[in-house]
């Protein structure tokens, strides 16, 4: 993805997944600094875009585990 399809895919969604403990949040802003794209939630925690999921992707990522543990 490039830094606008990766913009965008934040920007479109109106929550993220930090997928180390599945936790959801609202995106409150979002900056692109050089080639990073930060992500601020409405309670001040601030991710970069490549460590998070948009809820439908943890979806379908959870879709895919549980088609392979089948």
């Amino acid at each position: 993805m490039d830094i606008d399809e990766r913009f965008y895919r934040i920007d479109a969604a109106p929550y993220i997944v930090f997928p180390d403990d599945k936790s959801i949040h609202v995106v409150e802003s979002i900056e692109i600094i050089g080639d990073t794209i930060l992500i601020e939630t409405d309670t001040g925690w601030l991710f970069n875009d490549t460590d998070v999921f948009t809820v439908e992707e943890m979806v379908h990522v959870e879709h895919c585990i549980e088609n392979l543990l089948k």
